[in-house]
């Protein structure tokens, strides 16, 4: 079955007592620290092929809703209809975008007139991405029919839309409508584009990440992509006792528990130790210990380097005219 993660642990505390002898308790928050930050490591270190998942969302039609609001306030009342996948998305209030941030609040001021009831309609383009979703890989797919152009802030959207740049000059500051648009409000149609924005939920809150689709949906659709995950975070429980999560295997595929993780987390490990190591007798051994360490490392990173695709020389495509 491989290395669950009490076993990886008990590696580690075995290390610690070679390096540190009179050590009189191996200390339990090294040993997670050094495994928390050697899975990282992994997945940073990787090809992005080696840990993912498939994901695949329906994006909602617009939807017309109504709510109460008041002028200069984020605060909103009385939202119908509500659905939780609505906080993210863009509303468009009175010809301006604005997002929900929950169903009582928006992400900003409210900047129309005061009033109940008031007409509003949520564009679905914001889809929300897992917690262990590092990064989003290429291609995100429509309708299994056609790939998003990936762009890095909103500000492109603006500019990938060339019939707008042949139909009229733009620059900063430029108070003309642009074509298509109404007061303001974002255009819509078949999503061409899309980038990951991260969104502040606000003070002890986890950041909110989305996938976010430009040209705002007009019509149901669906968006499928992979991403490339992180691990869960250990706890300490986890490397000090053989129950619970503890006898969770480690998921390492391809034996890189034994050849990479382990000689990473050592290395991890080492670091966090430098100030008792520098302490230590016999520093001709210890030095001897933390070279080999450093050694193991440095062909672990030189592994994970040669297991890229896009390093592989050996197949070529060619397009011939």
């Amino acid at each position: 079955m491989g290395l669950t993660r009490y076993s990886f642990g008990t590696r580690l505390f075995d290390f610690i007592l070679k390096l540190i002898t009179d050590a009189s308790a191996p200390e339990k928050r090294y040993v997670v620290d050094a495994c928390n930050a050697a899975l990282q490591e992994l997945v940073a270190n990787a090809p992005r092929e080696s840990f993912r998942k498939s994901d695949r969302r329906l994006v909602r039609a617009p939807v017309a809703i109504v709510l109460d609001v008041t002028e200069g306030s984020a605060t909103l009342a009385n939202v119908a209809p509500w659905a939780a996948w609505m906080v993210g998305c863009t509303v468009a209030i009175g010809g301006k975008n604005y997002r929900f941030r929950s169903q009582t609040a928006l992400n900003g001021e409210f900047c129309g007139n005061t009033g109940a009831a008031t007409a509003a309609t949520v564009y679905q383009d914001a889809l929300a991405l897992d917690p262990d979703q590092v990064n989003v890989l290429e291609p995100v797919i429509v309708d299994d029919a056609y790939p998003l152009a990936p762009i890095p802030t909103e500000h492109y959207a603006w500019y990938l839309d060339r019939e707008w740049w042949r139909a009229r000059p733009w620059d900063y500051g430029d108070a003309g409508a642009r074509p298509g648009l109404a007061g303001g409000v974002s255009a819509s149609g078949l999503p061409s584009c899309y980038l990951v924005h991260t969104e502040h939920a606000g003070a002890g809150i986890p950041d909110l990440r989305y996938l976010r689709l430009r040209p705002l949906p007009a019509g149901k659709t669906s968006v499928s992509w992979e991403s490339q995950i992180a691990f869960a975070t250990w706890a300490e429980a986890d490397v000090t006792a053989p129950s619970g999560d503890g006898l969770l295997p480690l998921g390492i595929p391809l034996g890189w528990e034994e050849y990479i993780l382990l000689p990473i987390a050592k290395q991890r490990l080492v670091h966090i130790l430098r100030q008792d190591l520098a302490a230590t007798p016999n520093s001709t051994n210890i030095q001897h210990i933390l070279d080999t360490v450093y050694a193991e490392y440095s062909q672990a990173l030189m592994a994970l380097e040669r297991m890229k695709p896009q390093l592989d020389g050996s197949a070529e495509i060619r397009v011939e005219y």
